[in-house]
């Protein structure tokens, strides 16, 4: 009876050992996709970095070109009001031209404002998913020490066990030699 108690312990130690070596290799897979996921998110970061980069320099570019003009038109004390160009013109033709040209100015300046505007809009959305992808990551990483941390104790579990069933083995053995040699 007693070898019969003992068999079944070391069944149910064999069985709580496969699952804990089940659970490490779930885990295992875990922290291998996490750290795929780490490295992709990594790159989506760096490009979008560079995306804001490129951003970042084309709206320095449009700012720089609005405040030469500012400081041009602050030059002339800002006295030459588009009316004035217009009616400056010694002919119709002139005028018809200047016309075009007043017309070209204002739609550049609108356009470059609008683009910047557009390239800010932009430039803060991409800032904000760098910031969201860099909270996934240290999420993940928070998340991956974890894991590391849960294999490393069901590990160490699983030894526990193993040392259990050795010993449940050993006894096991010794109380059948023991129980054989009272038969005979």
């Amino acid at each position: 009876a007693k070898l019969d108690k003992v068999q079944a312990e070391i069944a149910a130690l064999n069985k709580r050992i496969k699952q804990v070596d089940q659970a490490v290799k779930d885990n295992q897979s875990m922290i291998d996709s996490t750290e795929k996921q780490i490295t992709t998110n990594k790159k989506q970061v760096e490009q979008l970095e560079a995306e804001i980069a490129e951003l970042e320099k084309r709206i320095e570019e449009r700012t720089e070109i609005l405040k030469q003009r500012a400081i041009t038109y602050q030059q002339t004390n800002g006295d030459a009001s588009y009316l004035e160009v217009l009616l400056g013109s010694t002919s119709f033709g002139d005028f018809i031209e200047r016309i075009g040209a007043v017309s070209t100015i204002v739609k550049a300046d609108r356009q470059l404002m609008e683009d910047s505007k557009a390239d800010q809009l932009a430039l803060e959305k991409k800032q904000s998913t760098v910031e969201n992808k860099l909270a996934d990551l240290n999420d993940m990483k928070t998340e991956l020490i974890g894991m590391q941390k849960d294999i490393l104790q069901q590990q160490k579990q699983n030894e526990e066990l193993k040392t259990t069933l050795k010993d449940k083995e050993a006894e096991s053995k010794r109380q059948l030699a023991e129980a054989e040699a009272q038969n005979i």
